[in-house]
């Protein structure tokens, strides 16, 4: 096998692929989600004048109805994402993770056929929503994307 110098020491190739299983196994370790337990379980449906929002390729992964739920922070810090949900043929949606308590901007994008095609034309996305609703205990939320703020 092939010798080679590391850092004074001579090592062999089998140092190297151990310190890259060992690296990796500990990147993997520590990637791992932790569910959320505590908070505000949300679920809603999405719809425009009471019908479910359609979307071409659904059925192959293509097209959705994306929910998603920024924090606002009073400071002007950047929003990034807490949540996202997608809904279902009917218009329903249910968050895997219950939501800390807050202030939330409410962003909802209809993919159709393919994720770079919102049919909204960003009317409700992060930077153009007027979805805000303080979250402090469990929700179920109604957003009907033909009304002005979602109806909400």
């Amino acid at each position: 096998m092939r010798r080679y110098s590391f850092l004074g020491q001579t090592s062999t190739l089998l140092f190297f692929a151990r310190w890259l299983i060992a690296a990796a196994a500990l990147c993997a370790a520590g990637c791992q989600r932790t569910p959320v337990t505590s908070g505000a379980r949300i679920r809603g449906a999405v719809t425009s004048g009471g019908r479910a929002l359609e979307v071409a390729g659904r059925d192959i992964g293509l097209g959705m109805v994306q929910v998603g739920f920024w924090p606002v922070y009073e400071d002007g810090q950047e929003l990034v994402a807490a949540a996202m949900a997608q809904a279902d043929e009917q218009g329903n949606f249910q968050l895997v993770d219950p939501l800390p308590a807050g202030k939330y901007l409410i962003t909802v994008r209809q993919w159709d056929p393919y994720p770079n095609v919102d049919k909204l034309q960003g009317k409700f996305d992060e930077r153009n929503s007027k979805i805000v609703r303080q979250i402090d205990s469990d929700l179920e939320l109604i957003i009907d994307v033909a009304q002005p703020r979602g109806g909400l």
